[in-house]
C-alpha cells in the first residue's frame, strides 16, 4: 500500500491529480517501495507480526523492525516467557533477557510483536509524495526537449532521492 495519497501528490504538484490515474497510483506505490527499501523495513503499523529469530547467546536480541509498539509473546524453544520477569522490550526493538542469556542456537526464539507507524509520519509522507511527483511528471527524467535540430536533456531527478530526502529518511533508519 502506498505511504502517501493522491491528495498528497496533488499538493506537491500544485495541481489536481485524478484519484484513478494509474500512472499517479503507480508512482506512489513505486516511491513507497523505494522508501521502504532504503529504510530496510516496512513503515506502516504491522500488528501481531510473527518472527523466528536466531538466539544471540547474549542478553539482547534485536527485533527486525521498529518502532516496536507491543510484544504479545516470546517463546524460547516453544516455552513461553513472561514479560517483566523473563524479558523486557524497548520501542527501538531491543528484546532484553532479564534472567540468563538468550540461547545461542538458530531459530530458537519466536516473537509475536507489533511495529511500525500509525499514522505514517508526515516527513515520510512528504518524501514519498515528492519522489512520486518526480516519477509522475518525468517518468524518463527528461529535463529539456527541442524539436528543430532535435535535442533532449535528461535530468538527474526522476526516481532518485534528493540529499535532503535522505537526511529526513535517515531519522527513521536503524543505524
Amino acid at each position: 500500500m502506498a505511504l502517501a495519497t493522491i491528495a498528497d501528490l496533488s499538493a506537491v504538484l500544485r495541481r489536481t491529480v485524478d484519484e484513478e490515474d494509474t500512472a499517479a497510483l503507480a508512482a506512489l506505490e513505486n516511491a513507497s517501495a523505494f522508501v521502504e527499501a532504503y529504510l530496510g523495513q516496512a513503515v506502516e503499523l504491522d500488528e501481531d507480526d510473527e518472527v523466528i529469530l536466531d538466539g544471540s547467546g547474549t542478553r539482547v536480541l534485536l527485533l527486525p523492525a521498529w518502532p516496536v509498539t507491543e510484544v504479545a509473546s516470546v517463546e524460547v524453544d516453544e516455552e513461553a516467557l513472561v514479560e517483566g520477569e523473563d524479558f523486557a522490550w524497548s520501542a527501538t526493538g531491543e528484546l532484553r533477557k532479564l534472567t540468563g542469556l538468550w540461547p545461542a542456537t538458530l531459530r530458537s526464539v519466536s516473537v509475536t510483536y507489533s511495529h511500525g507507524y500509525s499514522p505514517v509520519p508526515a516527513a515520510i509522507v512528504g518524501v514519498v509524495a515528492s519522489l512520486a511527483a518526480r516519477m509522475y511528471d518525468s517518468p524518463i527524467a527528461v529535463k529539456q526537449e527541442s524539436i528543430g535540430g532535435y535535442s533532449v536533456t535528461y535530468a538527474g531527478g526522476g526516481a532518485t532521492f534528493q540529499a535532503a530526502e535522505l537526511l529526513i529518511l535517515d531519522r527513521y533508519k536503524r543505524s
